[in-house]
């Protein structure tokens, strides 16, 4: 009887141990079929991943790593929630099938044909997420990409190429800390691009960093002196530091190499706000709107010069103490407004659901005596998210 016994737990486990092995294949299989069931391809390696007969099998993982890779290829969402993160898990399970077969090697070529699909597909996928801004995603697919560079399969490669792509997302995504890590170091291997000066710049810029910041852009721009993006940034840094002097001497330059291109003129029209020169920032914002007569910003910011006035000029008349030049300086401020007024409209009816731009209107219209466009505004914004 337990000579019996013993043999049907033999074929029991000897059963199981060929169903998981089944598995194994079957979900394999699954990741072949275009028409394929990932949702059954992913229950089944999750059983053999936790059989004791196969959990340890370098093939258990390496299809594993096959499951989650069609995961990530997968399109639309009926997979999405099988995986936060499909491409990261399949390099880790490949991981994991390398590791178990360390000693054989018998899946060495299997693995690096894998690994090398992963790669090309982790690069397309970062480069798609790029285009529709998902910068953080696409962070996490260049690393991956180096991650698997990292592989003995590639003999130490430093892909400089992938890894400045990573710095670049990484400024877009506001992990100002990796970009720096990332551009530096093909900075120091001498790569070959010309913007990477600007994005060490705003990486610098974006760890507080501005010595380094302004040493990096100018050392770019002495170096390709015709390089708009440098010649801009720099330009740009020093309108938004106040240094006026430099700042002049590059709109210069600039508007010799391209003189339409409408950053030059929104720097200008900065600058002179800066310098609270209000005809000569809103010339400039005026050559703006003739190269692009449908900009919000330009518009906004040409009738909030106007307007910023015109407050100031109430403000200080509450000192005035002479009727006469009270009068003076009210009149004057109405002035401002009516030069405000037609910006202002303009902007509204480019982004009408803007508050900021309705609460400046509804004060316009209000001291410009104009109740029943006032009595709009007020009703709009009774209707607006706060």
């Amino acid at each position: 009887m337990k000579k019996l016994l013993f043999a049907s737990l033999l074929l029991f486990f000897g059963y199981v141990t060929y169903a998981q092995k089944a598995n194994v294949k079957k979900a394999l299989s699954i990741t072949e079929d275009k028409d394929g069931n990932l949702s059954e391809a992913l229950t089944l390696i999750d059983q053999a991943t936790t059989n004791e007969e196969t959990k340890d099998m370098p093939r258990t993982w390496y299809v594993r790593g096959k499951v989650f890779h069609a995961i990530g290829n997968a399109t639309g969402k009926k997979y999405e929630s099988l995986s936060k993160d499909p491409f990261k898990d399949a390099y880790e399970s490949l991981r994991k099938a390398g590791d178990l077969d360390s000693v054989k090697k018998k899946m060495d070529d299997e693995l690096k044909t894998e690994y090398q699909i992963l790669l090309i597909d982790a690069f397309k996928k970062g480069s798609d997420l790029f285009k529709v801004k998902n910068f953080s995603g696409t962070l996490s697919m260049f690393e991956l990409v180096l991650e698997i560079e990292k592989l003995p399969y590639y003999k130490s490669l430093i892909d400089t190429s992938v890894m400045y792509n990573a710095g670049i997302a990484a400024n877009n995504a506001g992990q100002f800390t990796k970009a720096l890590n990332y551009l530096t170091t093909v900075y120091n291997l001498k790569y070959k691009e010309e913007n990477i000066y600007g994005q060490l710049s705003t990486a610098y810029s974006g760890v507080k960093d501005t010595a380094h910041a302004l040493s990096i852009l100018k050392e770019g721009y002495k170096n390709f002196p015709n390089n708009e993006y440098l010649l801009n940034s720099l330009l740009i840094y020093y309108v938004n530091t106040g240094e006026v002097t430099e700042a002049q001497k590059l709109i210069q330059i600039a508007k010799k190499n391209n003189p339409k291109s409408q950053i030059i003129y929104y720097a200008e029209a900065k600058m002179y706000e800066n310098m609270q020169d209000i005809e000569k920032s809103a010339a400039a914002y005026e050559i703006c709107l003739k190269l692009d007569s449908s900009s919000y910003n330009y518009y906004y910011n040409e009738g909030v010069l106007f307007y910023n006035k015109a407050v100031d000029i109430y403000k200080n008349s509450s000192k005035i103490t002479d009727d006469k030049k009270y009068d003076e300086a009210n009149n004057s401020a109405l002035e401002y407004l009516k030069r405000a007024l037609p910006k202002m409209e303009k902007a509204h009816a480019i982004k009408p659901e803007n508050r900021t731009t309705v609460e400046v209107l509804k004060e316009i219209y209000y001291r410009l005596h104009m109740d029943d466009k006032n009595k709009a505004m007020k009703d709009l914004l009774d209707k607006m998210p706060k």
